[in-house]
């Protein structure tokens, strides 16, 4: 079969630092296909976000063990068996991902290039791999990943475009009069994989590192509700201190305004009031209410 790649790449060291993000029984079930390892089959050719983005994924969830990756093409796969029983290019596989038009995730194929039910309208096979190795629970927890992985399968699917998945594109091979053949395929989709690999990992960990500071906003914080110029109820939150997540549960407690005072040895304002706008949606600049204008010039 032509246009087949095969390679290993490192092994993850599990971050025992964090909530582990994802459905240990589920991983249970991924059989082997290499001595202590796993592997992902994903197509070849031009590669988008998404293939890149579950290898990817792939190798956090089976953080501590060695991971193959398998590029090739294979025709619809229609029979019952498992990802694992399958004959396919350079020997089994663990998971089919992107490829196949089979989405059966119990018996590991990832592919939305076919009819999928209602609730999983706009995947694409980075999300049903998300989706279905962690728990609500998880996802709420990781909700910005969550909110991201969203948002890179409707570049997938078409609903809207995204800068991060353009920029991935700049990891396919192309040839060019002057530089010739700029490095090879297999070269580039294993640095964009090391790349999202490390990515997602910190996302995971920023994700983790705000719940713990809402956490501490929770309990170092009160809301106090006053009116506003005309006559309207809206809600403060009142910190003894900053916190980098206060926007996040500033949102949650339906406040439109946060503010804390500086200590004496603040840099650059000590002992003062710092009031910010709460933005509902760190996507958009949009704010619920706007500081008078007579403001602008005031140093304090």
């Amino acid at each position: 079969m032509a246009n087949v790649s095969k390679r290993t790449i490192g092994i993850i060291t599990p971050d025992e630092k964090k909530p582990f993000p994802f459905d240990k029984e589920k991983i249970s079930k991924i059989k082997k296909t290499e001595e202590n390892g796993y592997s992902i089959l994903v197509h070849s050719g031009v590669n988008h976000f998404d293939d890149r983005a579950c290898v990817a994924l792939f190798r956090l969830i089976m953080a501590g063990s060695p991971v193959t990756y398998t590029r090739a093409i294979i025709d619809p796969i229609n029979n019952d068996n498992p990802a694992w029983e399958q004959e396919v290019p350079e020997g089994k596989v663990s998971v089919i991902a992107d490829i196949g038009r089979r989405y059966d995730p119990e018996n590991g194929y990832f592919d939305h290039h076919q009819e999928l039910d209602e609730s999983h309208k706009n995947f694409a096979a980075f999300g049903l791999m998300w989706e279905y190795f962690t728990t609500p629970e998880t996802r709420e927890y990781y909700r910005e990943f969550d909110e991201f992985v969203r948002s890179m399968d409707e570049h997938d699917t078409g609903v809207q475009p995204s800068a991060v998945c353009n920029f991935i594109k700049a990891y396919n091979k192309f040839v060019d009069p002057v530089y010739g053949e700029f490095d090879s395929e297999d070269n580039l989709f294993t640095d964009s994989v090391s790349f999202l690999t490390m990515m997602f990992r910190r996302m995971l960990i920023n994700s983790h590192i705000t719940r713990k500071a809402e956490a501490a906003v929770a309990v170092n914080s009160t809301v106090k509700t006053v009116k506003n110029s005309i006559g309207n109820e809206v809600n403060i939150l009142m910190m003894n201190q900053f916190y980098p997540a206060w926007n996040s549960y500033a949102v949650s407690k339906n406040c439109v305004l946060t503010a804390w005072k500086t200590g004496p040895d603040d840099a650059r304002n000590p002992n003062k009031y710092l009031v910010q706008i709460v933005r509902p949606d760190m996507n958009s600049y949009e704010a619920p209410v706007r500081f008078p204008e007579e403001w602008s010039d005031k140093k304090t």
